[in-house]
């Protein structure tokens, strides 16, 4: 069913042919490459496999498929920030210590096609796709979060190659929601969408069966770690275990509480602080692991 979803994903987006290049320069095999995109919504729906929808474990191996790339993201702007800029901050956190960490990489695409944006991506070697982190000519940029949910399907289209298609074809936000709308994923992701000419930022939130866009107006900030916020889309998450759901929301608590501490004095400095901020909110103090923004799995920290 993966690779039937990548063959009609590949009508559409060039990913085959960028797959090929990428083979030719590398010698990895170009199935392997394909087949890489599908790696963390596989995850995902080992995940689901293995829990009911009153999040008991029906399947032990579901365990070993708890989602553990957990990535925070936060944007502020206007008075929220020393220079009424925009800021954003972004934790990448993958269980890939010593890989990962080890080769971070800018790639800067300029593709020919007749619409195609200029496009970049923060990352890491050897991750063909800009559907993790990204910024194009417009001022569109986006961010990737795993969202474990009880709407999946082995026929999806992995959302990284959807990402891509935004990042490289979208000139405003409402032309980026509609390609977020056109493809489904086999898993759930909420990404953090903005576009800094507009000054609007949103995070979409997606499942294989939906899409609900929860846009900020009235506020000067906008938060996104590992959950569904919206009304629409609370009771679609997918309970794994309540140390998951404690971080999720642990994250998100500390990164409101240092916003509000440091509103309208923000700057890149103080961004970075919050990034790698250890402490934990339920109790006030400094820990090592859990519910906290800077963890020992924070491979590559963004501040733009």
């Amino acid at each position: 069913s993966a690779i039937e979803s990548t063959r009609r994903a590949l009508g559409y987006v060039p990913a085959l042919e960028e797959a090929v290049s990428m083979s030719d320069a590398t010698r990895v095999p170009v199935s392997v490459l394909v087949r890489a995109l599908f790696n963390p919504e596989t995850m995902m729906l080992l995940a689901r496999m293995g829990n009911n929808s009153y999040g008991q474990t029906v399947n032990p191996l579901a365990g070993f498929a708890a989602p553990v790339s957990c990535c925070s993201t936060f944007a502020a702007w206007g008075e929220a920030t020393e220079k009424n800029d925009l800021l954003i901050g972004r934790n990448m956190d993958y269980p890939l210590n010593g890989f990962y960490d080890r080769f971070p990489t800018v790639i800067y695409f300029e593709p020919t096609g007749r619409d195609a944006l200029k496009y970049m991506t923060f990352t890491s070697a050897g991750i063909h796709t800009a559907g993790l982190n990204a910024y194009n000519e417009a001022g569109i940029f986006l961010t990737s979060h795993i969202v474990p949910t009880t709407e999946m399907s082995s026929r999806g289209v992995p959302v990284f190659m959807t990402a891509n298609q935004v990042i490289r074809r979208a000139k405003n936000f409402d032309m980026a929601i509609e390609i977020f709308k056109d493809f489904r994923p086999p898993s759930g992701w909420a990404y953090l969408l903005a576009s800094t000419k507009e000054n609007r930022i949103a995070t979409v939130e997606i499942s294989n069966q939906d899409i609900v866009v929860r846009e900020t107006e009235k506020q000067n900030c906008h938060i996104q770690t590992n959950h569904y916020l919206t009304p629409e889309m609370r009771d679609r998450h997918l309970f794994l275990n309540s140390s998951v759901t404690e971080d999720n929301d642990g994250r998100y608590l500390r990164i409101q509480q240092r916003l509000q501490q440091a509103y309208s004095r923000l700057n890149v400095g103080e961004a970075i602080s919050i990034l790698g901020d250890q402490v934990d909110p339920y109790v006030g103090e400094v820990r090592g692991l859990g519910n906290t923004v800077g963890v020992h799995t924070t491979m590559t920290s963004l501040v733009l």
